[in-house]
């Protein structure tokens, strides 16, 4: 299981080189197989992966976007979330230099993000990741996801 992280940052990390998934995904496997994920682990993950409107259609009501900016911090940044990031930048501390050597994207902001977006894995989402990530990388902006 420790192949679908790098799966998921492939789908996110990478343009979409296709207007549909099943090309996008034919793009994506040399790479994934690249970066040492064999085919199998590809496959299985990726088999019957679909893409969802619904998501699309979720990015114009992201809380970010219609809440006023104090009031989305206030509901997001307490005491226990500041201690629970600073004990994960401790926790994964050469996971998140590797992430930030290979990737650019330094550990305090992946902790931030990972406790905004799941409050450290507490809190799960309502659709499926993958098929969600999938769909995003067919349709991802240039500027990023910002709302119409």
């Amino acid at each position: 299981m420790r192949t679908l992280p790098v799966l998921l940052l492939l789908a996110v990390a990478l343009p979409a080189t296709a207007s549909d998934l099943s090309g996008c995904l034919s793009g994506l496997r040399p790479q994934a197989l690249a970066q040492g994920i064999t085919a199998t682990t590809f496959d299985s993950h990726t088999a019957g992966l679909a893409s969802d409107p619904t998501v699309l259609e979720s990015l114009d009501y992201q809380p970010e976007f219609r809440t006023p900016i104090w009031d989305y911090l206030a509901g997001l940044v307490d005491e226990e979330r500041v201690a629970d990031g600073r004990a994960m930048l401790a926790e994964h501390a050469a996971t998140l230099a590797k992430v930030e050597r290979e990737h650019g994207v330094d550990a305090a902001t992946v902790v931030a993000v990972w406790g905004v977006e799941s409050n450290y894995g507490r809190t799960f989402g309502k659709k499926p990741l993958l098929g969600s990530l999938a769909t995003l990388s067919l349709r991802r902006p240039a500027a990023g996801f910002l709302p119409r």
